[in-house]
């Protein structure tokens, strides 16, 4: 009854997260064609996948443990909530009913008053009966492009689900050899000077998703236009939105990150490896330093490759480039790499804010995307 809500509702994209209670509907969704079934090794990981997909024209939800609700809580408020973007979020509810671990209890009695506090509707769904409230919730969501939880008690699924555990095989993307960088090149471009040559590299066709802080400025400031996703907020979730744009388009996906960001999640790297399309590349701009917040010093300005770390999750199709002509030539090439690092001078132009609002970011992008509106 479950899984049918969600196929009446128009659910087409489910990011999920193991937990003992909801096995069994995990095994049932891996087997149900309508749905794109995404697995994250991060409950926030969903929050910018989810973003990305509903710009696409996506209907997603994240069905995760309650416990997980901690981890994405500050950028489901930055991004989800500030660009106002619907998303159901399904959880097992731990730490409250028939709950065996201690550590469980705290954070999982606390889960309604804290979302309740962000203005997050909170539904409880006790026994199957109450699954019959879930068809026109979720409709409502993406409706009125708004956050609904529902927390699904364990006891909904302990008697008479059993389901065959059936493994698809997948194809590995993990090949060739891992290619250490023993150039001893400096950097020649500031990011500024980097975001110009790359925008002159694309077309207007191309989707640009730009990092926060300074990234998106110095691309508003250099070339605003409705193919433009300028983030805001949500540190580190660039390239999910990247990779949950790119699965849905058939257009070209650039992703402008940092160094600073892909350290704080590196568990992307191996998402876009297992996940990414052909029309997606990720753009690393490593200047080795945060640059939004003083200059302080990332662990690349204390020698780590991120292109080696991305070989060794699997990306395969990289380089590192240096100057204005390496650039331009990864760029045409851009088809045979997912993940390009550039390494740049530190520093930041002096440029102002973006002058549009979070939500027409958001709904200026969807509708270029969607084609509604023109790509120039």
């Amino acid at each position: 009854m479950f899984i049918t809500t969600l196929r009446r509702a128009g659910v087409d994209v489910v990011l999920t997260n193991p937990c003992a209670r909801i096995k069994e509907v995990l095994k049932l969704l891996e087997q149900e064609s309508a749905f794109d079934v995404i697995q994250l090794p991060r409950e926030d990981l969903g929050i910018g996948i989810a973003g990305g997909a509903f710009l696409a024209g996506k209907k997603p939800i994240l069905l995760i443990q309650s416990t997980g609700l901690g981890n994405l809580l500050n950028s489901l408020a930055s991004l989800t909530l500030t660009y106002q973007f619907p998303l159901p979020i399904f959880c097992s509810w731990r730490g409250v009913i028939d709950e065996p671990i201690e550590a469980q209890k705290r954070f999982g009695g606390a889960i309604i008053g804290i979302f309740k506090a962000v203005n997050v509707s909170v539904h409880l769904i006790k026994n199957q009966d109450e699954i019959s409230i879930i068809e026109e919730k979720l409709k409502g969501s993406y409706k009125e492009k708004s956050v609904h939880l529902f927390l699904l008690s364990p006891r909904l699924w302990t008697e008479g689900l059993i389901v065959k555990h059936t493994i698809k095989p997948r194809k590995s993307t993990i090949s060739g050899e891992i290619k250490f960088d023993k150039s001893s090149s400096s950097p020649f471009l500031t990011r500024y000077q980097t975001i110009q040559e790359i925008t002159k590299q694309i077309s207007n066709d191309v989707a640009l998703i730009s990092n926060i802080g300074f990234p998106s400025k110095e691309l508003y400031n250099i070339k605003d236009r409705p193919g433009n996703f300028y983030m805001t907020g949500s540190f580190g979730q660039v390239s999910a939105i990247g990779l949950g744009i790119s699965r849905y388009t058939s257009k070209q996906v650039i992703v402008l990150d940092g160094d600073g960001s892909i350290l704080m999640n590196l568990s992307i790297l191996p998402m876009v490896a297992y996940y990414g399309t052909k029309n997606l590349t990720i753009i690393c701009l490593d200047n080795g330093t945060y640059g939004s917040t003083g200059d302080q010093p990332t662990l690349t300005w204390a020698g780590v490759n991120l292109e080696v770390v991305a070989n060794s999750f699997g990306m395969t199709k990289t380089c590192t480039v240096y100057s204005e002509k390496e650039i331009k030539k990864a760029l045409r090439e851009r088809n045979k790499y997912q993940f390009i690092l550039i390494k740049i001078k530190p520093g930041n132009a002096k440029v102002g804010s973006i002058q549009i609002a979070n939500q027409e970011i958001g709904r200026r992008f969807s509708n270029w995307l969607l084609g509604k509106i023109s790509t120039n």
